[in-house]
C-alpha cells in the first residue's frame, strides 16, 4: 500500500540507490538561541562565531555529523554541552539558556513546549541549501494512487 511506498519526508543526507527521491523544498540552517542570548538581537551570525559556544546537538548520526561538519568547515569549535535525542528537547535546552543549536527545522512556534521564547537567527555564511525530500522505493511503474499521492504532496508542499 501507500505506506509501503512512501516511507517519510527526509533531509538529503544520503540515500540508497534503490530509493527514488524528489525535492519538496529547500532550507537554510538557522542558529537557534534563547531570546536573551546576544545572538538573538542580530539579523545573522557567522558559523565561525560559534567557537566556544555551548552547543546542544541533536544526537541523530547524520544530522550531528552534518552540523559538526558545517562548523568545522567554518573554523568553529563549539563545546558540545549536550546531545539530545529529540528536536523538542533540543529546543527546550536552548530556550532555557543551556546552549545554542544549528538546525534546519523551523517550527512556526517561537517558543519551546515549556513556554520559553526562542530565536532562530539566519546563518550569514553562504551555504548550499539542504533539500527536504519525498522518498519512495524505486519502481518501474507506480500504481495510479501512489503516482497521484506524489503529485498532491509535491503540489501542496513545494515552494517554487
Amino acid at each position: 500500500g501507500l505506506g509501503d511506498v512512501y516511507k517519510r519526508q527526509t533531509y538529503d543526507l544520503g540515500a540508497n540507490a534503490d530509493i527514488a527521491a524528489k525535492t519538496i523544498y529547500k532550507l537554510q540552517p538557522r542558529i537557534l538561541c534563547a531570546a536573551d542570548h546576544p545572538f538573538a538581537m542580530r539579523s545573522s551570525v557567522s558559523l565561525s562565531e560559534l567557537s566556544g559556544e555551548d552547543l546542544i546537538l541533536l544526537d541523530q548520526p547524520m544530522s550531528a555529523q552534518y552540523v559538526l561538519g558545517l562548523l568545522r568547515a567554518a573554523g568553529a569549535t563549539p563545546k558540545v554541552s549536550a546531545r539530545v535525542k529529540g528536536f523538542e528537547l533540543q529546543r527546550a535546552f536552548v530556550a532555557n539558556g543551556l546552549g545554542i543549536s544549528v538546525t534546519h527545522t523551523q517550527p512556526a512556534a517561537e517558543m519551546s513546549y515549556d513556554g520559553r521564547p526562542l530565536k532562530a537567527v539566519r546563518v550569514a555564511d553562504d551555504l548550499p541549501p539542504q533539500k527536504v525530500l519525498l522518498i519512495r522505493r524505486q519502481r518501474k511503474s507506480l500504481r495510479p494512487i501512489v503516482a497521484r499521492a506524489e503529485e498532491v504532496i509535491l503540489a501542496a508542499l513545494r515552494e517554487d
